[in-house]
């Protein structure tokens, strides 16, 4: 148990430095249609978000999405962070 709790540990961590470090971060799955919606609205703003797709990620695409939960309550996607602050979703 120690090990999933340092493993979860490490994933917070990344999470935290990831948006830290990242002007605009979505956390998206590549057949969510409000995550497709706002790929789009940034897009067409110009901006170039960083975007991790967590059905692209293997056996860790969950564990993100529980990280993110704890951080932010949020389970679902698109998961959004803009200078560093968690947004929300899409709706």
């Amino acid at each position: 148990m120690a090990m999933a709790a340092s493993f979860g540990s490490r994933l917070e961590e990344s999470v935290k430095r990831t948006v830290v470090e990242n002007p605009i971060v979505i956390y998206s799955k590549t057949w969510c249609s409000y995550s497709m919606e706002v790929k789009s609205l940034f897009k067409r703003l110009g901006v170039e978000p960083l975007v991790i797709e967590l059905d692209e990620l293997g056996s860790q695409g969950p564990q993100l999405q529980k990280v993110l939960e704890r951080l932010t309550g949020q389970f679902t996607v698109p998961n959004v962070f803009i200078g560093g602050k968690h947004i929300g979703g899409c709706t």
